[in-house]
C-alpha cells in the first residue's frame, strides 16, 4: 500500500510539474527527479498512510497490539490508492470521452466564431486584469521556486518540508483553476482546424478551373 501511495504522489508531483512549467518536458522532468527531490513525495505518501492500515500490517507481526481493533480491510485501502491514482492518470491525459457529432461540430463553429467577434484587442489585452493562464503558472513557478530555496537552504529536513507541504496547499486552489482554463482552451485548435477546412472547401468549389481540368474525358 505504502508503494502505492508513493506512485500517487509521484504522479501528483509531475502533474504539478507540468501545470507551473510552460515548456514541460517529460524527459527533463525525470532527469532531475533525484533522491533529494523524492523525500517530499515519501513524506507526503507517509503522511496519507492511514491508521487502519498501520494497524493491519502490525497485526501480523505484533497480534497483541491491535487485539479487538475492527478497521478498513488492506484491500479496501488498496483498491482507494489505485482509485486516486488512476484519477490522477485521467486528469494528465485529460482524454475527451463524448463522441464528436456533427451537431457539436457545427457549434464549436458557432462558438468560435462568436470568440473571434468578441475578440478583445492586443492594446486590451496588454490591460487585462484578474487571473490569466499566464498569471496562475506565474504563481505556480513562484511558489515552487520558494519550495525549492527552502529545501536548498534550511539544513532542517522536516521544517522544509512542512513549509513545502504548506506552500502546496495553499496553491491547490489555483492549481485546480488553471486545469480548468487549460482544458477551456484546448478547444481553440479544433475550432481553427474547423475553420482552414471550411476555408479551404470553399475556395474549391469558388475558384475557376483551368483549362486541363475542364477538358473531359470525351473530348479527349
Amino acid at each position: 500500500c505504502g508503494l502505492r501511495l508513493y506512485t500517487r504522489n509521484s504522479l501528483q508531483h509531475l502533474v504539478d510539474a507540468m501545470d507551473s512549467h510552460e515548456n514541460f518536458k517529460i524527459k527533463d522532468f525525470w532527469r532531475n527527479f533525484t533522491i533529494a527531490t523524492s523525500l517530499p513525495v515519501i513524506h507526503a505518501a507517509l503522511k496519507d498512510v492511514k491508521t487502519e492500515t498501520l494497524i493491519a500490517c502490525w497485526k501480523k507481526v505484533w497480534p497483541k497490539c491491535v487485539q479487538g481493533y475492527e478497521g478498513f480491510s488492506p484491500e479496501d485501502i488498496q483498491y482507494e490508492a489505485i482509485n486516486n491514482a488512476v484519477k490522477l492518470v485521467n486528469n494528465l491525459v485529460d482524454a475527451h470521452s463524448e463522441t464528436l457529432t456533427d451537431e457539436g461540430l457545427l457549434e464549436l463553429m458557432k462558438s468560435s466564431n462568436k470568440e473571434e467577434q468578441e475578440a478583445p484587442d492586443p492594446e486590451e489585452e496588454e490591460n487585462e486584469v484578474g487571473l490569466t493562464i499566464e498569471r496562475l503558472s506565474d504563481l505556480l513557478r513562484t511558489a515552487k521556486e520558494l519550495q525549492r530555496k527552502a529545501e536548498a537552504w534550511d539544513p532542517y529536513i522536516v521544517r522544509s518540508l512542512q513549509f513545502k507541504n504548506a506552500i502546496g496547499a495553499a496553491m491547490q486552489t489555483y492549481k485546480t483553476l488553471l486545469t480548468t482554463m487549460k482544458k477551456q482552451r484546448q478547444q481553440i485548435p479544433i475550432t481553427t482546424f474547423l475553420r482552414a477546412t471550411k476555408k479551404a472547401l470553399h475556395e474549391d468549389t469558388t475558384s475557376p478551373k483551368t483549362p486541363e481540368e475542364e477538358t473531359s474525358p470525351e473530348k479527349l
